[in-house]
């Protein structure tokens, strides 16, 4: 039995589990109780077969999928998959057939790791910014974008919401924090950004949509539900991802039509949310 205590031990352990060990560990299954419902969450222990493993850097997690081998009978189906999601100080257990001299090494010398050894690199040649991020375990290209690029968007951005819009560097920041940054560019050859969208994962299970934004000369043209579904689409491939949330100006009746349109409720009105003391609807969808 170990304890991860930080993210260099989630990257030891992604070098250790392989195919067909036993892990045990308590996790979160989603149960359907009743005939037609969406189920819920319930905390449970569980014993997989592992299939595979993948380090998720950027979210602070090991996803191990395998098959279930134990668990309570009352709420799972053995030989059916589950994944766990190790996390920092989360226990688990690993069960091998033999251990490796070398695994049993690395276990030992995991403790001697440089923990926050993190590099931000924007590499700019001939107008273009390259965001990349070094760490440990990766050298990760964030984004490719033009300062070109961000001059449009920032430009856009003040033309659409003036006052309360994002300041530059504010731009800059939410682009390199991504979970997903998307331009839609118009296919003339010209180049010109149409529109753009920000999202952000702000809590394990959640992202926030904190930017949908189309020029005002392609609204009204379907763009933006172009742009907004092919972001969903994204985001429902995460498979850990359950709810989205969103902040739009109670004001903007077009914005809350559209995000109806996919799903999205109000759920609460925020009071003096924006600079000019405008209020927000707070809407959320679950997937």
């Amino acid at each position: 039995t170990v304890k991860t205590e930080n993210l260099n031990d989630l990257w030891t352990l992604y070098n250790i589990i392989a195919k067909n060990d036993k892990i045990s560990a308590r996790t979160y299954r989603r149960v359907v109780l009743k005939e037609g419902s969406k189920g819920e969450r319930k905390p449970m222990s569980l014993k997989l077969k592992v299939e595979s493993a993948a380090f998720h850097e950027f979210s602070n997690r090991l996803r191990v999928k395998g098959t279930i081998i134990e668990g309570p009978e009352d709420f799972v189906t053995y030989g059916t998959y589950h994944t766990f999601n190790i996390e920092p100080n989360q226990k688990l257990t690993i069960n091998k057939e033999k251990w490796l001299k070398s695994e049993i090494k690395r276990l030992k010398e995991s403790s001697s790791f440089e923990t926050d050894f993190i590099m931000l690199i924007i590499a700019i040649e001939t107008g273009l910014a390259t965001i990349s991020l070094i760490t440990n375990f990766s050298h990760k290209r964030i984004n490719t974008i033009s300062l070109k690029d961000l001059d449009e968007i920032f430009r856009l951005e003040s033309n659409t919401f003036k006052k309360d819009a994002f300041f530059k560097n504010s731009i800059l920041n939410l682009i390199i924090n991504n979970t997903f940054f998307f331009k839609l560019i118009n296919d003339d050859n010209s180049n010109e950004i149409v529109g753009f969208i920000i999202v952000i994962q702000d809590q394990e299970y959640r992202v926030n949509l904190i930017n949908l934004l189309i020029s005002k000369q392609y609204q009204n043209k379907g763009y933006g539900s172009h742009l907004l579904k092919y972001t969903l689409n994204k985001i429902k491939e995460m498979n850990n991802i359950e709810v989205i949330v969103l902040n739009v100006n109670s004001k903007n009746k077009v914005a809350i039509r559209l995000y109806q349109k996919f799903g999205f409720q109000i759920v609460q009105k925020i009071e003096n949310y924006y600079r000019q003391m405008k209020s927000a609807y707070l809407m959320i969808l679950k997937i």
